[in-house]
């Protein structure tokens, strides 16, 4: 069952092509990897897979419901955010209120009138599944969820990144 599949897809950024009406069909269960130079197209490519940028011409087939992650090759910032936090962020939009609820959660008893009414509007998305997903790759990954990105060496930031791109 193809996943994703790319036909007669053409992406130029000035007088340069980076794909000239081509095509390729990736599989469920495939595995793949890109290889090439600096400069040759490879994040490009992956910005047109997961719809960040769109093709020039041909047609880019993703099949429904299908999720795409991306590692970004930036670090995260090394700032006040907890790691919790960079991580939840791959949520999307549910990903605020779960922070805000987690935030809310870890300052005390003060705060039930808001935890409620944030507890409400989660569960009527199923933002509690979601939060699960969060907490399973904290623990697989082995991160430090209440940890601020600032005490976190870079290899610890890049494995913060992906348990974004996981979410």
């Amino acid at each position: 069952m193809a996943l994703l599949r790319l036909d007669q897809v053409s992406l130029a950024f000035g007088d340069h092509p980076l794909l000239d009406k081509a095509d390729s069909v990736v599989h469920a269960s495939e595995r793949i990897a890109l290889i090439g130079r600096n400069g040759a197209g490879k994040s490009t490519l992956l910005k047109l897979i997961s719809g960040v940028i769109q093709p020039d011409s041909g047609e880019l087939w993703r099949q429904q419901g299908l999720k795409i992650g991306v590692l970004d090759q930036e670090l995260p910032d090394a700032d006040e955010t907890t790691v919790y936090d960079v991580v939840a962020s791959g949520l999307g939009d549910i990903q605020s209120m779960l922070a805000e609820y987690h935030r809310l959660s870890t300052e005390g008893e003060g705060n039930l009138q808001q935890l409620e009414a944030l507890q409400q509007k989660i569960e009527a998305v199923d933002g509690w599944h979601l939060d699960q997903r969060v907490e399973r790759v904290l623990t697989r990954l082995r991160l430090p969820g209440t940890e601020k990105m600032k005490s976190l060496s870079g290899g610890w930031r890049r494995r913060v990144a992906l348990g974004r791109a996981l979410v």
